[in-house]
């Protein structure tokens, strides 16, 4: 297993400076592409896949500096369009060239609220998860949704998706602050979904949240304890990732943990952010050697 960062976190944190990545001892990126197929988050310049060119262009640019694309993300609706379809195609095209498992995908419907509705709702996306799946899928790319939003963060959703689709290349991007953040299961439910689905995982977002003690195990309002009050730095939070790394590694789980730590975004003016940064990564990195002892890889 290796420790990597999502471009969006370092874009928004520590600028376009790739000199801190060596400084936090991170050399592999998960990557955002829009779907008009470019990049964003990589500098004052805007890169592309839409060919063998502009790939080749954006590989030089990140390997220069030292960065290794070791997850691609989309932000993907489910919508059912062409654009969305070559989209994916596309992006699988790269994940392909760059020997990824997965990418990782999202949904973003609200949730029906019961379980009526929720099975309408798959039944009325099943030919576009078909459709996106099999795109992915001309090049052995899978795609991993993400348990994200309203609809996928809910565990009973996304053990009927893998259900079903599973067998046509549905994975699980494990999110490990989701299940926990929208208030709608007890800490130790948290740690039972992670263990249902460990076996589904191609990739993960880290990030963690704080609670009052006294709710920690319990259902909380969410308009009552917000997320956004209450994301914290991923050492400081109430989720254990040390057993968090536990349960994915028990389950053959060997891949990438992408730092994505929204607390950093609302920290203090004034804050060095690099040194925030370099302490939740040295924490993450010794729960990590808590599992694999022979030693933690910021890049594979």
């Amino acid at each position: 297993m290796f420790l990597g960062m999502r471009d969006v976190l370092a874009h928004r944190t520590i600028g376009d400076d790739y000199s801190v990545f060596k400084t936090l001892g991170i050399t592999a990126m998960e990557v955002r592409i829009e779907r008009d197929l470019t990049l964003q988050f990589l500098g004052e310049q805007h890169f592309s896949i839409a060919d063998a060119e502009s790939r080749e262009r954006l590989l030089a640019h990140v390997t220069w500096r030292g960065v290794a694309i070791k997850g691609l993300l989309l932000c993907t609706k489910f919508d059912g369009s062409e654009d969305e379809t070559r989209w994916v195609r596309e992006s699988a095209r790269f994940a392909h060239e760059l020997g990824l498992e997965s990418i990782r995908v999202d949904c973003g419907r609200p949730d029906p609220g019961d379980a009526a509705g929720r099975d309408r709702l798959r039944a009325e996306l099943t030919p576009v998860f078909e459709t996106l799946l099999d795109a992915a899928g001309e090049f052995g790319v899978k795609l991993a949704l993400e348990n994200h939003g309203q609809w996928t963060n809910q565990p009973e959703v996304m053990c009927a998706l893998l259900d079903q689709f599973a067998a046509r290349g549905l994975r699980l991007c494990l999110d490990t602050g989701n299940f926990y953040c929208t208030g709608q299961r007890p800490l130790r439910e948290v740690y039972a979904a992670m263990a249902r689905f460990g076996e589904s995982v191609t990739t993960t977002h880290v990030k963690n949240a704080s609670y009052p003690a006294e709710v920690r195990e319990t259902k909380r309002d969410s308009e009552q304890f917000p997320y956004k009050n209450h994301s914290i730095l991923i050492e400081q939070g109430d989720i254990d990732h040390a057993k968090v790394f536990r349960i994915l590694k028990d389950a053959g789980y060997d891949g990438g943990w992408f730092y994505e730590d929204e607390a950093l975004y609302r920290v203090p003016e004034g804050t060095d952010k690099a040194a925030a940064m370099r302490t939740t990564l040295a924490a993450l990195k010794q729960d990590l050697a808590s599992v694999e002892p022979a030693g933690v890889a910021v890049g594979a």
